[in-house]
């Protein structure tokens, strides 16, 4: 090796190895990253626990998943800027409607939390005439329930566990079995 640096100019030789330092620094850089966001990169599925969160609600309350255990959970993560997901909106309004008095809680959790994001939830839920709670992410969950699509729904039931998780817009009907499944198991 010492004879092939001797072919090159005395500058190339300190160069290489700086270039060579680099792609060892990015290498162990991206192994750190990947060790540290490891859970992050699974996506939550049936059988997994749900994670917690306690987030903000467009009405100035806070929500905590941890408040709702004994409760079947359904949670819809969706946007205003997503068409599809109005309908989605609709199907959990039936939804709510459908378990009122039952220990099922719906939860509409908007991806963006921005102030402007915000008002724009607000004023989608008022004019869709939404009776359940609205949440405005503001800590990430969307990604820590791997959400990639919207909408989103995931399914939760009475002792925290993910049992469904539907991408896209999902039948009232397919929604409505899977909690009555889940109620009717004690």
């Amino acid at each position: 090796m010492t004879d092939q640096l001797q072919g090159l100019p005395p500058r190339a030789r300190p160069s290489g190895l700086v270039l060579l330092g680099l792609v060892v620094v990015l290498l162990v850089a991206n192994l750190v990253w990947i060790f540290r966001n490891c859970d992050s990169l699974r996506s939550v599925g049936p059988g997994a626990s749900a994670p917690t969160f306690d987030l903000p609600t467009i009405s100035g309350g806070r929500v905590r998943l941890a408040d709702l255990r004994g409760q079947v959970v359904l949670m819809d993560f969706w946007s205003v800027t997503c068409a599809p997901c109005w309908k989605a909106l609709g199907h959990l309004k039936q939804i709510h409607r459908r378990f009122r008095g039952r220990p099922v809680t719906v939860l509409a959790i908007h991806v963006s939390a921005t102030r402007r994001a915000s008002l724009r939830a607000r004023a989608a839920a008022a004019e869709l005439g939404l009776r359940f709670p609205v949440l405005l992410d503001n800590a990430g969950i969307s990604d820590k329930y791997t959400v990639r699509v919207l909408p989103t729904v995931v399914l939760i039931d009475r002792r925290g566990k993910v049992r469904k998780v539907w991408r896209g817009l999902t039948p009232t009907d397919t929604m409505a079995s899977e909690i009555d499944a889940l109620l009717a198991k004690k």
